[in-house]
């Protein structure tokens, strides 16, 4: 959030064309192992529980592929006269629950998912096994 209001302070100064891009929950291949599909897949094919925090289930998300993320940022290279000092969201409007993401994932790896309910404010850790 810093780094955006510099380049857009940047930008409204006339030192800069610029405009920010905010990427909503990017899926995909090199996805970060902490992040939520990653970690459901590489527990599920261990057959360890995810760790779940009460009520997480129904959040809604928005889940965007890394792709088409790749083709929002190029999308907008050569139009700094029309979005600078925009701000511009690259996701999807379908929203899904979490519910539905691991239901997906337990398809796709063939395996019920064991679920570790957890309270709402515990903190917890995720240091994924080397491969």
């Amino acid at each position: 959030m810093a780094a955006e209001q510099l380049v857009l302070q940047q930008s409204r100064e006339e030192k800069l064309r610029s405009c920010s891009l905010r990427l909503y929950s990017v899926i995909g291949p090199r996805e970060r192992p902490e992040k939520m599909f990653a970690k459901l897949i590489a527990l599920g094919l261990e057959g360890k529980p995810f760790p779940l925090f009460e009520g997480s289930d129904k959040h809604l998300r928005s889940f965007t592929y890394v792709g088409d993320i790749v083709e929002g940022i190029v999308s907008v290279i050569g139009k700094e006269s029309i979005l600078n000092g925009e701000i511009v969201n690259l996701g999807t409007d379908k929203e899904y629950t979490s519910q539905q993401g691991i239901e997906a994932v337990e398809q796709a790896i063939g395996k019920s998912i064991q679920l570790n309910i957890m309270p709402e404010g515990l903190e917890i850790n995720f240091e994924p096994e080397p491969l």
